[in-house]
């Protein structure tokens, strides 16, 4: 797992098959999916490899996301699928003479999902909170061939997989592990090791892997 800080002056050029944007300012390239979280969480998420820590650290960034959102006058729920797990709107009562001076917008809340990486990713970039873009020949967030071909899930048919280890969590693995890893991403014989190739910017234009099958 990679993930390299890129310099807003552009004295250097991402070369990965990921970027994103968290602020005006913070940009990074990373290798995978968890490395896109972690831009977001924190470095230390790129050492979990426990799910239930992993998830706790997504709700604790999701948390936080949405309260800053608040205070700009956005409504924020965080969810884990259909279940509402924070809602900016609703503050313990300490908070509410603060929150009384906000002036809510009458759009509807931003969601911010925490089930898995993907869902994590996806909807801080449906709520513009982060900017993502990825190389035209990677297929990691983005719809394309490697998934059409993709006959199941497992760490044989991942695209990290190299030699019986995983090449994001460094681990000896089985061919027949990882049915439900959250970095899955398929085999992609169409990745290319050269520096120049373009970025896509992802929205709402582009076929994101979890419109068409289910990843969690």
């Amino acid at each position: 797992m990679r993930l390299n800080r890129i310099p807003p002056d552009e004295s250097i050029m991402p070369t990965l098959p990921l970027f994103i944007g968290v602020s005006d300012s913070d940009y990074f390239e990373t290798d995978c999916l968890p490395g896109l979280v972690a831009a977001v969480v924190g470095r230390e998420y790129m050492d979990v490899r426990a799910a239930e820590a992993a998830y706790h650290m997504r709700l604790d960034a999701a948390r936080l996301i949405a309260a800053q959102l608040g205070g700009h006058g956005q409504p924020a729920v965080v969810m884990d699928g259909d279940r509402a797990l924070f809602d900016n709107r609703q503050v313990d009562p300490d908070e509410a003479g603060e929150m009384e001076e906000v002036e809510w917008s009458n759009s509807h809340p931003v969601i911010i999902q925490v089930r898995t990486d993907r869902e994590f990713v996806t909807s801080l970039m449906k709520a513009d909170v982060i900017r993502v873009a990825e190389r035209s020949d990677s297929h990691i967030l983005c719809y394309g061939p490697p998934w059409e071909r993709l006959s199941g899930r497992g760490c044989g048919l991942c695209h990290y997989y190299v030699e019986g280890r995983c090449g994001v969590y460094g681990l000896a693995k089985d061919a027949g592990d990882g049915a439900k890893c959250p970095a899955f991403a398929p085999v992609n014989k169409e990745y290319s090791q050269m520096s120049d190739v373009r970025y896509v910017p992802l929205d709402s234009r582009v076929r994101l892997v979890e419109n068409n099958m289910e990843v969690s």
